[in-house]
């Protein structure tokens, strides 16, 4: 084990680091090679440039800033930012938060008392899990799963094809949100933005409080008090409970 103390930088150009211990006041900058396994401990700061980092651990109060490069299995109790680069396959957990100002995040993990915020770049194939939240500033949010409990949170951006299972949450106060499937017992909460295409099965429910809702196909419930919804389609078992707002062309 390398121990990185305080004031001590490590910088990794090439090669391969193996498991590394960055404590308070501690750095580590990757520019180029490979770093496998570690830990960012609290006060502790791994910066990545370049290079492949994987199987690290963000502890409490650790960070780990990611510029370029590839980030792999790294599991966040601290701090993960992404601004630039790749963010696959982490998982975020209680106190974590995963930041994504630019570059990609794929496939990574929210759970429980996590949070991941997208302030820019791209967001895919992420999976929100009970108790963890989603929130979309600006920026793009594809392929997310919400599942019992999660909540995704869209403020503006772009978010498309998103499923929110028998639980989930997702509230829309404002961007464009399209291609969302609304499983039974889930719900969509639309108070601002635009929505499209969206399908509700039995027993899914959508709240329309204010927006412009286009192309709903409702197997569910949708609830329309105020807004403009239009072009949707009523199937059998559905239904569409209108108390304001403007309902056209169904």
């Amino acid at each position: 084990i390398v121990n990185i103390n305080d004031g001590g930088k490590q910088i990794v150009l090439g090669g391969t680091t193996g498991v590394i211990s960055i404590n308070k006041g501690g750095v580590e900058t990757v520019s180029a090679g490979v770093v496998i396994g570690g830990t960012a401990f609290s006060g502790g700061v791994q910066e990545v440039l370049g290079g492949t980092v994987s199987k690290m651990v963000v502890a409490t109060g650790g960070a780990q800033e990611v510029r370029g490069g590839v980030i792999t299995n790294t599991k966040v109790s601290g701090r993960q930012s992404v601004l630039g680069g790749t963010a696959t396959d982490n998982k975020i957990f209680s106190g974590g938060v995963q930041l994504v100002q630019g570059g990609t995040a794929n496939t990574n993990v929210i759970n429980s008392g996590a949070k991941q915020n997208i302030a820019d770049g791209l967001a895919i194939n992420n999976t929100i899990e009970a108790g963890g939240v989603q929130q979309i500033a600006v920026g793009t949010a594809q392929n997310t799963t919400v599942n019992s409990s999660g909540v995704q949170k869209v403020f503006g951006g772009t978010v498309f094809d998103t499923t929110i299972k028998n639980g989930g949450l997702q509230t829309v106060k404002g961007g464009s949100v399209s291609r969302t499937t609304i499983e039974a017992g889930a719900i969509q909460d639309i108070n601002a933005g635009t929505v499209t295409t969206v399908t509700i099965a039995k027993e899914g429910v959508e709240n329309v409080t204010g927006g412009v809702i286009k192309d709903v196909t409702v197997y569910g419930t949708q609830n329309v008090s105020s807004g403009e919804t239009s072009l949707n389609k009523i199937l059998a078992g559905g239904k569409q409970i209108v108390l304001g707002g403007t309902v056209s062309d169904n």
